[in-house]
């Protein structure tokens, strides 16, 4: 039992090493799931050996995929639910043909690296992992209290209660008793698992360069001194507009 310890508590960084005021795609841990913003990482293509020609059919990939996620910004929860669930379930079917199994697998363990040990919790982990009912809940537990405190926590500096380093090393103390009390509740055989399912390690601090293709604009709009232009007839070049709006 200790080898495995010893190996996984050497993960803690990992797990929480996200700046407390971090936003948007800087902070993953936080994201419901980071695969459509992990797919847009230089750090995450590098390490995933990319051709060339993978690079280039990933972004078209992503970019194809864009449209869905820019409407689901500002929208219904449900509503943007359900255009993130297109968005995946499209990238996910690109994925099988622009990548090879242990590039799949590899992104799969990054996923589960990023969001932190919780990702046990997860259906697939979960199935995979063989976790009784009794240990999922005790899981969950521990999962939910860990949350609950980096909650207070991140509200603690906010309000300038605790010193953002400070915060930072109490919620690491948080995300690593929160993985030793998960590794407890699982046996050898599930630990030896969860090793496969993380695979090796992945530096976490060299993501947050993620890009998204701006949404082209409009040519149905009423242009002043210009004629209606498109992202492609700006490529390359200095450009300064000026939005007139009225409401």
């Amino acid at each position: 039992m200790r080898q495995w310890v010893v190996v996984l508590l050497c993960m803690a960084a990992c797990f929480s090493g996200t700046s407390l005021d971090a936003q948007n795609v800087s902070n993953y841990q936080s994201l419901p799931d980071p695969l459509l913003f992990l797919l847009r990482e230089p750090a995450v293509h590098d390490d995933l050996d990319l051709s060339d020609i993978q690079r280039a059919n990933l972004v078209q990939l992503n970019r194809s995929v864009d449209g869905d996620l820019l409407a689901s910004r500002n929208r219904s929860p449900k509503t943007a639910g359900q255009l993130v669930a297109v968005a995946k379930q499209k990238t996910l079917e690109g994925l099988r043909e622009l990548l090879d199994e242990q590039q799949l697998r590899r992104i799969q363990q990054i996923t589960y690296r990023v969001k932190g040990i919780s990702f046990v919790t997860t259906p697939d982990a979960t199935q995979q992992l063989q976790l009784t009912t009794a240990q999922l809940q005790q899981i969950e537990s521990y999962v939910n209290l860990s949350a609950d405190e980096v909650t207070k926590l991140q509200r603690r500096v906010k309000n300038g209660e605790v010193a953002p380093s400070d915060g930072q090393r109490l919620v690491t103390d948080v995300r690593t008793r929160e993985q030793r009390q998960i590794l407890a509740a699982i046996n050898d055989d599930q630990q030896r698992k969860f090793l496969e399912l993380i695979g090796q390690n992945f530096d976490v601090g060299k993501l947050g360069r993620v890009s998204f293709q701006a949404p082209d604009l409009s040519t149905r709009a009423i242009w002043i001194n210009s004629p209606p232009l498109s992202l492609s007839d700006l490529k390359g070049k200095v450009v300064a507009l000026h939005f007139w709006a009225f409401g």
